[in-house]
């Protein structure tokens, strides 16, 4: 599911930034890096 949303940021940061509306591409792309850490420490926590 995770990876759903992963791909959903990288896809808007993309639409946005062909667009040159650089606020949104920092936006998404500060969600993108959240969300990866937060992937990453759900998978070191389930171990």
């Amino acid at each position: 599911m995770s990876q759903f949303v992963i791909y959903a940021f990288i896809n808007s940061a993309g639409y946005y930034g062909q667009k040159k509306e650089w606020a949104f591409v920092i936006m998404f792309g500060i969600i993108l890096v959240s969300s990866i850490i937060l992937v990453i420490l759900n998978i070191i926590l389930a171990v």
